[in-house]
């Protein structure tokens, strides 16, 4: 007995030095997506240092936006479906993306039982990594590093069919940055992409990684936020704290070159719950929304009442007078929530009532 134990601990120094100094980043997590594993390799990789990273989730280190990745991975290794060479976009501590090709085993305890996950992690060959900048280049803005449109309408697309499978409201945020054009005629592009690279990095910081952040053109923005809650009050409450949060942060001055500069934002907030609704549409509402709070003097949002319904909603009313509540959402009014609780309705036109 103590000559197998003796034995049992010989491999694990052995299995934790060849580890240790094997030339590719090696990270050992839990079923839960903890780290728990970390070598010196994937510390130069990555730039995080074992202190700093251990018991972190894994998804630290997934690209803005695709978080749901890991979830997919680990529900194919949780089947015991081992991947290999799996060409991968990760996220330096520093914010660069990196072009990777991943290999992902299942760890088993001496019962058979699958309690891990292994990754084995290498920068990808010049030639992957070309394709692999080419994708980024079609999918990224190239001044921000966030989401550009077309990723984000395809983003968009696919939370839409998500959340219409599983009954949850999402939100989009429309941000404009106030008095931004001013700023950028008159002191130039380079404090204005100063200003638009700052605010990425703000709402990168702010904002949950696993929201899509994207650039629109200019200096407007757009948030995506998924699965708030499968019931619309709730959704509501949460985004109304979201928009709060990023009116917030992003009125604090911007000190570029020696000098302040004060772009708050007007934000237009719409809802979505699945496909019954375009993505066109979704964006338009909070575009009237954003719109509807810069006519109000900016730094504020606006949330559409464009409610959408919930397709469950539909398919258990079907014989039902379910289209009740049709012109709310056709009309596309919108309400005011402001620091004061001020509430007030807007037509499609912009003009304010009540």
């Amino acid at each position: 007995m103590l000559h197998q134990v003796a034995i049992v601990n010989s491999l694990s120094q052995l299995s934790y030095s060849v580890i240790n100094n094997c030339v590719d980043a090696v990270i050992i997590q839990t079923l839960a997506g903890t780290i728990v594993g970390w070598n010196p390799a994937a510390e130069q990789l990555f730039g995080y240092k074992a202190k700093e990273i251990l018991g972190n989730s894994i998804k630290t280190l997934s690209a803005p936006g695709n978080i749901r990745e890991e979830e997919m991975l680990l529900g194919q290794i949780v089947q015991g479906i081992a991947i290999k060479s799996l060409p991968a976009i990760r996220l330096h501590k520093k914010g660069q993306l990196l072009a990777v090709n991943i290999t992902l085993s299942p760890i088993l305890n001496n019962n058979g039982t699958i309690i891990g996950v292994s990754s084995i992690v290498r920068l990808a060959d010049n030639a992957l990594l070309e394709a692999q900048q080419l994708m980024l280049l079609a999918y990224q803005d190239h001044l921000t590093g966030l989401s550009n449109r077309i990723q984000l309408i395809d983003r968009l697309e696919q939370a839409m069919r998500r959340d219409e499978r599983n009954a949850q409201y999402g939100a989009v945020l429309f941000i404009d940055l106030d008095h931004f054009k001013v700023v950028n005629d008159n002191n130039g592009h380079s404090v204005g992409d100063r200003i638009l690279i700052r605010t990425a990095r703000r709402m990168r910081s702010r904002l949950r990684r696993c929201d899509t952040i994207a650039r629109w053109g200019g200096d407007e923005f757009i948030v995506l936020i998924e699965d708030l809650s499968d019931n619309f009050a709730n959704a509501e409450e949460k985004a109304r704290e979201i928009a709060t949060k990023v009116v917030h942060f992003l009125s604090t001055p911007y000190h570029v070159k020696g000098r302040m500069y004060y772009c708050p934002p007007s934000v237009g907030v719409a809802f979505f719950c699945g496909t019954l609704q375009s993505v066109s549409t979704v964006i338009d509402n909070a575009d009237k929304a954003m719109y509807a709070a810069k006519s109000r003097g900016g730094s504020q949002f606006i949330i559409s009442a464009a409610k959408p319904v919930r397709p469950d909603y539909l398919r258990a009313t079907a014989e039902a007078d379910t289209f009740d509540n049709s012109n709310e959402v056709i009309n596309s009014h919108v309400h005011v929530y402001k620091t004061t609780a001020t509430q007030m309705d807007v037509d499609q036109s912009n003009n304010l009532s009540g």
